[in-house]
C-alpha cells in the first residue's frame, strides 16, 4: 500500500470530494484532503502545516492569474509539496514556469487527475 496523502484542494469546483474517495478507493484509504475556496485561506494553510500535493484550479474567485500565482507562493515558501495546476483555459506552460510540477486539464476525466498523483508519488 502506497504511504497516505496530506492534499490541500482550492476550488470553487465541488470536486474535491470526489478527488478524496476516487483516492481513497485507487491510492490510499488513508489520503485525507482539505479543500478551501481562497487563496488567503490556502496560504494560512499551507504555512501552518505540511501538505504533500496541492492541487489548485487556475482561476480561482474570478481571478484568471490566482492559481498562477498560488502556485508560485506555494514554490517559495513550502518548496517540498507537489502542486498540480487543474484548469481549462490556463496556458499549461504559464503553470509549470511558475512551479506546478504538472498540469491536468480540469475538462478531463477525473481518473486522468488520479494517474497523475499516482505518478508524483509511486
Amino acid at each position: 500500500m502506497r504511504e497516505a496523502l496530506k492534499i490541500l484542494f482550492i476550488s470553487e469546483s465541488g470536486i474535491g470530494m470526489l478527488i478524496e474517495y476516487k483516492l481513497r478507493d485507487e491510492h490510499n484509504p488513508n489520503d485525507q484532503v482539505v479543500s478551501v475556496t481562497t487563496p488567503r485561506v490556502c496560504k494560512e494553510m499551507l504555512l501552518a502545516d505540511k501538505y504533500d500535493l496541492l492541487i489548485t484550479g487556475g482561476r480561482i474567485q474570478g481571478r484568471g492569474e490566482a492559481g498562477v500565482e498560488l502556485t508560485r507562493f506555494a514554490k517559495e515558501h513550502c518548496p517540498e509539496t507537489k502542486i498540480v495546476l487543474m484548469s481549462s483555459w490556463t496556458d499549461p506552460e504559464a503553470a509549470l514556469t511558475a512551479g506546478a510540477n504538472r498540469y491536468w486539464l480540469s475538462s478531463s476525466r477525473i481518473s486522468e487527475l488520479i494517474e497523475i498523483i499516482k505518478d508524483l508519488f509511486p
